[in-house]
């Protein structure tokens, strides 16, 4: 017969006694478990009526845990509020879901873990929110209340079991709106032409801005005041306070308005923008040239760009002006140019600029306002250029010649001929021998004619190569560094062969 002698701490087995089969009473539990494992002591007794003998075992049960404990909060619902200038931090803390999570289970059946599920019912999508191993929330990216003005975060809790079992809180998340935008001004830059007859009281403009943060008011002012102008606080017009006078007054005004909004955290906010304001003028005056006549002179070889002379005018109106050639450029050579009180003149194609074809223009320039009209002469003079080389007749650069050995000094022995396309002093040839005369030859400086200078001898010296440059006399810009150059090859005959 068996009987469970001791080790049943917690009531929670019985022996069927007459097979020994150790019966399950009442439900295990790991997490409540007195002991465990447990040490059951079986005793069995023998049914001799004489003498009973008895015999006894030890049996250890071991309980193993399941993960039959789900998690649990204390509050399922939670709520904070969040302003949103709130700066995203990876230490700071908005709530920690696990402060109030737990797990009846032991061992990794009662270690949680937590995530976020879903935001505003998306699930998957990117998220403002953060959460760590230890159900702390933090602030990942930061928050808008005028795109999301409330967020509710659906946090899975989860266990480490297998299968693992799962809660669900729910954190709703107030966001409260700060002065976080500041006012923008529209279709800025602003500016204005403005007629010096405006009345004063007349809206000369009008500024506009908004603000992205929900219920802010504008209000507009002018900073630093002005006289001149002042401005609408609510709806932005720009209202002229003082008559304006082109011609004693500042011609162009530089109004700064200043928005500012009504936020109270952290406090209001504000921006500027520039309004410019440009007084214009009646046209009620006449240009005129001062002088009249104009005189200038050029060198027929300056570059196109060239500034030939500027031209004055004076009117008691400050407008733009424009400056036309009428008549003596029928070569195109000058243009004018200019809006203001100044005209330039300038070279603007050099092809046709040649003193040995023109020496003078005669221009006559006129100047508008648009309404009233004036107009000045510009005599101009074309300077010469020393642009061209001598070059000997016919494209000579050599030439031979025979001479007797008697031949006496100061006779003819060659005419070297040259000619000068410029004019003046620079188309004026000077003849020159360089080299190869031994002293036995002369050159005619002005007519280029070769004569002998010296006894000439046929058996000592029965040649010459005498090199006879031309250069000019120019003075502008001076006698050419390369001048043309002649080889005149002298054979010297026998005086006996040329009888």
């Amino acid at each position: 017969m068996y009987s469970l002698a001791s080790g049943d701490v917690d009531n929670l087995f019985s022996v069927d006694p007459s097979t020994g089969d150790i019966i399950l009473v009442d439900t295990l539990d790991f997490e409540t478990a007195s002991v465990n494992p447990y040490d059951l002591v079986i005793r069995a007794v023998d049914q001799d009526p004489t003498t009973k003998r008895t015999g006894s075992t030890t049996v250890r049960l071991t309980v193993v845990d399941m993960n039959d404990n789900t998690p649990t909060c204390t509050s399922m619902l939670q709520t904070f509020q969040l302003p949103e200038l709130t700066q995203t931090s990876s230490t700071v803390t908005l709530l920690n879901i696990g402060a109030t999570c737990s797990d009846a289970d032991s061992g990794v059946n009662g270690q949680l873990g937590y995530n976020i599920y879903s935001v505003n019912g998306a699930v998957g999508t990117s998220t403002p929110f953060s959460i760590d191993a230890s159900g702390a929330i933090r602030l990942a990216s930061l928050v808008d209340y005028e795109l999301v003005p409330a967020y509710v975060v659906k946090v899975r809790v989860y266990d480490a079991g297998t299968p693992a079992r799962t809660a669900t809180v729910t954190v709703e998340v107030e966001v409260i709106n700060n002065n976080d935008n500041v006012p923008v001004f529209t279709s800025t830059p602003y500016s204005a032409n403005v007629i010096e007859t405006t009345s004063v009281g007349s809206t000369v403009f009008t500024v506009t801005a908004s603000d992205d943060d929900e219920a802010d008011t504008i209000t507009f002012t002018i900073n630093p005041p002005m006289n001149e102008f002042a401005i609408d606080p609510s709806n932005g017009k720009i209202i002229l306070t003082e008559a304006l006078d082109f011609d004693t007054a500042p011609t162009v005004y530089e109004i700064i308005v200043v928005a500012t909004d009504d936020g109270l955290v952290p406090g209001s906010s504000s921006s500027s923008a520039t309004v410019t304001i440009r007084v214009t003028d009646f046209n009620d005056g006449t240009p005129e040239f001062h002088p009249a006549v104009y005189a200038a002179s050029l060198s027929e070889n300056v570059a196109d760009g060239y500034t030939v002379t500027t031209l004055t005018i004076t009117d008691i109106d400050s407008t733009a002006f424009t400056y036309n050639i009428v008549s003596g450029n029928n070569l195109n050579v000058f243009g004018v140019s200019g809006t203001g009180l100044n005209g330039v003149i300038t070279v603007v194609d050099r092809t046709n600029l040649d003193y040995e074809t023109t020496t003078d223009f005669s221009l006559v320039v006129s100047v508008t306002d648009g309404s009233n009209t004036a107009s000045a002469t510009v005599e101009i003079t074309v300077l010469p250029y020393n642009e061209h080389s001598p070059v000997f007749a016919g494209g000579l650069n050599a030439a031979t010649a025979a001479i007797a050995e008697n031949a006496a000094i100061g006779a003819s022995v060659y005419d070297v001929d040259a000619t000068d396309t410029d004019d003046g002093r620079d188309g004026v040839i000077v003849y020159s021998i360089v080299s190869g005369s031994g002293g036995k030859f002369a050159v005619n400086p002005s007519t280029g004619l070769v004569t002998v200078a010296g006894t000439l001898d046929v058996e000592s010296t029965p040649t010459y190569t005498l090199v006879v440059a031309a250069t000019d006399r120019g003075t502008s810009p001076g006698k050419y560094l390369n001048p043309c150059v002649l080889f005149i090859l002298f054979y010297l005959r026998e005086a006996s062969s040329c009888k």
